[in-house]
């Protein structure tokens, strides 16, 4: 919501869908991000997005290896 927020004082018209494709590795972190779709239109809020998912810690995968995980996200004012 942040990165969304930020960008909506910029240009208040500012929508659409992002769905973020993020890796998360054996120890739970997050090892590549990128913006599988984005409808927004702004750049910076999908590169802002890329940054905060690369710092979140998920609990171990069971079992070891990756999970490969698309999380949409809808902005809308």
């Amino acid at each position: 919501r942040y990165c969304y927020q930020r960008e909506l004082q910029r240009n208040p018209e500012l929508g659409g869908k992002v769905v973020m494709k993020f890796t998360i590795a054996g120890d739970g972190s997050v090892s590549s991000t990128s913006p599988k779709v984005d409808t927004v239109g702004d750049g910076a809020v999908s590169t802002c997005l890329e940054g905060r998912f690369q710092r979140m810690q998920f609990p171990e995968p069971r079992g070891g290896g990756l999970v490969i995980v698309s999380y949409p996200l809808v902005f809308s004012h």
